[in-house]
């Protein structure tokens, strides 16, 4: 388990090992040359828009290269959670890199995650996994009499 505090929590399955580079959290696996990402932005406490999620993970998208007819899938959850996940392809010297962009929205933050390897590698939907195990850090505290 990767466990941010206050910050946000996701299963983590054996095989994986997590480091942090200011707010982006890498995960390597030593079975493969695959690496995910999970990028933590601040939101200022605001309602989320009923695109957002959506958008966020399109200009991610643009910025990796992909064509612009990859299909993302939203799920608007409650007004506190949205998320948007995308399955594309990216060629890249001649090879052919498979990729999972997924977006956690929330109220207070906005997450990012990604993760690419050589077409076909069966990491990705372990990362797929791992990103939709995502969740806010408990608020609150509770108390013993």
């Amino acid at each position: 388990m990767l466990e941010v505090p206050d910050v946000f929590t996701m299963l983590v399955p054996d095989g994986w090992a997590a480091s942090q580079s200011g707010r982006t959290y890498e995960l390597t696996h030593g079975d493969d040359d695959c690496a995910a990402h999970v990028s933590v932005y601040d939101r200022a406490e605001s309602p989320l828009g009923a695109d957002e999620a959506e958008d966020v993970l399109k200009r991610f998208i643009a910025t990796v290269g992909a064509d612009a007819g990859v299909d993302v899938r939203v799920l608007r959850e409650t007004d506190k959670q949205h998320r948007a996940v995308a399955r594309f392809a990216v060629e890249s010297d001649g090879a052919v890199y498979d990729w999972i962009g997924f977006v956690v929205l929330w109220r207070d933050r906005l997450l990012v995650c990604s993760c690419s390897a050589l077409s076909a590698a069966p990491l990705l939907d372990e990362a797929e996994r791992m990103f939709a195990s995502i969740f806010p850090p408990k608020k609150g505290r509770f108390w013993r009499r």
